[in-house]
């Protein structure tokens, strides 16, 4: 099994020993720093040295920089520098580098801990912590494992409050764990990894037909909502069992009626680090720079935000595109007033709510082609596929796109059954766990998040 993977078996294994000493903090996060460290250096030892010297660094100017007035904006900048360009040199360098760089390989989950560490520093700065951390504690923060392959990203104080705090282990915490647990690995096993074989087979295609192309956008975004979910899940499951409450990263995105709402539903944490730290400081620079003519910043702001975006996902051109696609929908839907729908009569919403989710899978769709020439390619060249060999593969692949996305919206109407949920729920569950154990002989597939 890789690396990545071993995250949930990693916190069982830890946690007799873990929970054995949790009435010694210090002792408690030790052991859960170690571990941590454990995990993500194994076999890949260079990586958990990288991790361990930036999260030094970025300690060191806060507790001893950031203090003196004359050295904190120079000490601010050479810290973000430092992060950002060991980051770019991984993201990029490493893709068109032969030698020692490609050997030393991407560190996974580079692209999340990047984030947790500037939250800090940025937080750090403004003076919003409000307690002295030791190292360790700061440490384990940056490197708690069952977050740093693919998140969440829990913003400094939020997490560090219970780092500083003992920890409990009650029934009542094993009961808000294993459904979660259960959950992320049906979302995974059964419907994630059976969504991606057909998704890969239609984006591995030279040409297919432009409709073949829309049921391999609709299936890659349910594949990436159960893995990332799936993810989710398993990550505040394994979180739950260590005795910390962690952040959701999901709220039902496919039932957005704007892109606006969908971004505040998709990846939450992710979307609300953007908001924070890059729209609303950039928004309110380009409302200062400008003066009267403030109309641009409302362009502006989401279309440099969502390219950043796209450039924090991947190196292609593609990401950059559904960066700027996305950009300009939260423009659009900024200045037209497109948000005001969800105040509006129900017809209203549902036609939002059809078009945003036509946006949205069209903006999936950009984000997984293979490449820019292969997208101009199949949107401008390819032929419908309504009728001969095209119409029979999409009659083939579209029933089976739906069965395996059906589980997810009989989740969500379980998750929404008002008083019935005590009784639905558990039977719900059973069903799961009954699927499971066929699916459990396919194994543990890698989640695709890991790769940006």
């Amino acid at each position: 099994m890789r690396m990545e993977n071993f995250t949930l078996y990693a916190v069982l294994l830890l946690l007799p020993a873990y929970w054995l000493t949790r009435r010694n903090v210090r002792l408690n996060n030790m052991l859960l720093l170690l571990g941590g460290y454990g995990l993500y250096s194994w076999g890949h030892l260079n990586w958990g040295l990288l991790l361990f010297l930036l999260s030094a660094l970025d300690y060191f100017i806060t507790k001893q920089a950031f203090p003196r007035t004359k050295l904190r904006k120079a000490a601010l900048i050479f810290s973000l520098l430092v992060n950002i360009g060991v980051w770019l040199l991984f993201k990029y360098g490493a893709s068109m580098d032969d030698g020692w760089l490609a050997n030393f390989g991407m560190p996974l989950g580079i692209s999340f801990y990047l984030l947790r560490k500037l939250a800090y520093l940025l937080d750090s700065y403004r003076g919003r912590l409000s307690q002295p951390l030791r190292f360790t504690d700061y440490a384990l923060y940056v490197s708690f494992y069952p977050q740093i392959f693919s998140g969440p990203i829990e913003r400094p104080e939020q997490f560090l409050s219970q780092i500083r705090q003992p920890r409990d282990l009650s029934w009542q915490r094993i009961a808000r764990a294993f459904p979660l647990l259960l959950l992320g690995l049906f979302k995974k096993m059964a419907i994630a990894d059976n969504l991606e074989i057909i998704v890969n087979r239609i984006f591995r295609l030279d040409l297919p037909s432009r409709l073949l192309f829309a049921a391999g956008s609709l299936g890659y975004a349910f594949e990436l909502y159960a893995d990332f979910s799936g993810y989710t899940d398993l990550s505040r499951g394994a979180a739950c069992l260590l005795g910390f409450e962690t952040s959701p990263n999901f709220d039902h995105p496919y039932l957005a009626l704007t892109p606006q709402d969908f971004w505040n539903r998709w990846h939450m944490t992710f979307s609300h680090w953007l908001r924070d730290y890059v729209f609303f400081p950039l928004r309110r620079w380009m409302l200062q720079a400008a003066g009267r003519r403030r109309g641009w910043a409302d362009w502006a702001a989401p279309i440099l935000t969502m390219l950043l975006s796209g450039l924090w996902h991947g190196t292609g051109w593609t990401f950059l595109l559904w960066g700027f696609y996305y950009g300009l929908l939260l423009a659009i839907t900024q200045v037209s007033g497109w948000g005001k729908v969800r105040a509006g009569a129900w017809p209203l919403k549902i036609i939002s709510w059809g078009v945003t989710f036509t946006l949205v899978v069209a903006g999936w769709g950009i984000f997984r082609a293979p490449d820019l020439p292969w997208l101009v390619n199949t949107c401008l060249h390819a032929p419908w596929g309504a009728s001969g060999n095209n119409r029979i593969t999409l009659l083939a692949v579209m029933p089976m796109i739906l069965v395996y996305t059906l589980p997810l919206l009989l989740l969500a109407l379980a998750e929404h059954s008002g008083r019935a949920r005590r009784i639905i729920e558990p039977v719900v569950y059973a069903l799961l766990a009954s699927v499971l154990v066929i699916f459990a002989a396919s194994g543990l597939q890698d989640f695709v998040y890991t790769a940006f």
